[in-house]
């Protein structure tokens, strides 16, 4: 890692209660009271992020107004009017230490030095750039020769990045919830994989710090014939019921994240365990086996373990108000945009324009794509949510290398030829406006209804998809294949509304459909 903040992995306190005073200091800047349930070691002039509450209201980066003692601080918060009041804070809530006001420029090009840039090296922590619990954060500078990602942001309110070439081995921008207020346009360059990311969670990234050290597990057992783990820590763990952990080093394959029994094989991710706290020192959670990635309940002989670590993952929440625009890929591996939606948290307010475009960086890879990983939690198969997705003009090949340019993929597919299975995804209130697909040779398509590629694939499963598509205009090669403007599968309930569909220059003795759909589509 060569840039990183701070407070990237800043350790989380716990947080008692939330209270405003909605007449001081002004009707229009709210005094927010925190108080912590330990001490947290914050002065006058720090940044903070509180994360957990449940109302919404007070989640975000906030700097610290005051000090009245080491358990209690102060922030201000914005109101909308003299009369606003908020919904009172709730649930399992959190302080991280935090940055704020961060702005990285330069002329020149921040160089990783790793020259071998091909696709599939998923080199995990080896990263240029990391950013984690900031605010207002302005980037624009040239990256290039990193081995996994260019730039990694995580906990996240308020990003501006803009630059004019890249090139990363594995994904050029990387932005994991909770993340909001995010602009990233003006960037072009070649990926060994997905050139900008927008994920809810992540199993694999590098924040996955737990307090100041990693917990240590004195003892896990499973008395056999259930599904159930039972975990004793050497100190008080300091979980809430619903984390999601990490754990390693305990010596049995059915406890590990990256156990034979647990592995989740696409890209080396690893398994997520989801934590019921007993008491301080003690949390349960579900063994599980894998099967190309699904993850289900699963029972084990009588195995313990007296040793072994515990992390947990942080780079978890929701994805609000994310602008990709103007920009486009080379590298025929990768989605110049790839959205990761998660049940545990939804993504709202996604604008995506003007991708693929003319400029040097001409996308030649996947245009779009988009799945929830969801398969790695064990036994939680819940339903996604993006609602307001929102694509304007984009531009993308048809080709052999890319046969599907445009994936909103729900429940089955393929990658590198491994099999994977993800939840189904509602999405609600999806727009495309403007599709310019050109054709290339293409013999198959990935995933396909019968022999046909498709420039549009919806694939939800047993969800819902509510929007509308403006324009489909394909301009196909003789050599092309049977093609789907728009290709329909799953069990979910599509409602839709479609404006013109132009496909011209068909090969001969091949086929044009405007809508197609698989036997199991709902309607």
């Amino acid at each position: 890692q060569f840039i990183v903040n701070s407070n990237a992995h800043s350790n989380r306190i716990s947080v008692s209660a939330i209270t405003p005073t909605y007449d001081s200091p002004s009707s229009h800047n709210v005094s927010v009271s925190v108080t912590t349930g330990s001490a947290h070691g914050y002065v006058a002039g720090d940044y903070i992020e509180i994360l957990g509450d449940t109302s919404g209201v007070y989640n975000g980066n906030y700097k610290v107004i005051s000090v009245a003692d080491t358990t209690h601080f102060v922030f201000y918060k914005k109101a909308g009017s003299a009369t606003n009041t908020w919904a009172a804070a709730a649930g399992t809530m959190f302080a991280y230490k935090a940055n704020a006001n961060i702005r990285l420029t330069g002329a020149g090009t921040i160089d990783c030095n790793f020259s071998g840039n091909y696709p599939g090296g998923f080199g995990q922590g080896k990263l240029c750039i990391v950013m984690s619990k900031v605010g207002n954060v302005d980037v624009n500078v040239a990256v290039t020769n990193a081995l996994n990602f260019d730039l990694y942001f995580s906990h996240v309110y308020g990003l501006h990045y803009s630059a004019l070439r890249m090139a990363a081995n594995g994904a050029q921008v990387q932005v994991e919830g909770p993340a909001q207020d995010i602009l990233l346009k003006d960037i072009y360059g070649a990926s060994g994989d997905d050139g900008w990311s927008l994920q809810v969670c992540n199993s694999t990234s590098p924040d996955t710090q737990s307090f100041d050290d990693p917990i240590t597990i004195s003892a896990v057992t499973n008395s056999g014939g259930t599904a159930t783990a039972t975990v004793d820590t050497a100190t008080a763990h300091r979980l809430k019921t619903g984390d999601l952990v990490l754990i390693s080093s305990t010596g049995q394959a059915a406890f590990n994240s990256d156990g034979a029994s647990n592995n989740y094989p696409m890209q080396g991710a690893l398994t997520q365990f989801k934590v019921t706290v007993t008491d301080s020192d003690t949390f349960t959670f579900a063994t599980g086996t894998g099967n190309y990635g699904r993850l289900t309940p699963s029972t084990f002989g009588a195995a313990s373990a007296s040793t072994g670590i515990v992390r947990v993952i942080n780079a978890c929440g929701a994805v609000k108000n994310a602008t990709l625009q103007n920009s486009g890929i080379e590298g025929t591996q990768a989605h110049a945009v790839f959205l990761y939606p998660q049940y545990l948290a939804e993504m709202t307010n996604i604008y995506i324009d003007r991708i693929g475009g003319s400029s040097p960086g001409l996308m030649k890879g996947n245009l779009f794509g988009m799945m929830a990983p969801a398969s790695y939690l064990v036994g939680d198969d819940g339903t996604a949510t993006v609602r307001n997705l929102h694509i304007g003009t984009v531009q993308a090949d048809v080709s052999a290398t890319t046969p599907v340019p445009l994936q909103l993929i729900g429940p089955t597919s393929t990658n590198g030829g491994f099999p994977y299975w993800v939840g189904p995804v509602n999405l609600l209130g999806f727009r495309i406006d403007t599709v310019l697909a050109r054709g290339g040779s293409v013999t198959s398509g990935v995933p396909t209804v019968g022999s046909k590629s498709s420039i549009i694939d919806i694939n939800t499963g047993a969800a819902r998809v509510e929007g509308s598509i403006g324009s489909i205009q394909a301009d196909m090669d003789s050599t092309t294949s049977n093609l789907s403007a728009i290709q329909l599968a799953g069990t979910g309930t599509y409602r839709l509304h479609v404006g013109d569909i132009q496909i011209s220059n068909v090969g001969s003795g091949n086929t044009a459909y405007g809508i197609s759909h698989t036997s199991t589509a709902a309607g």
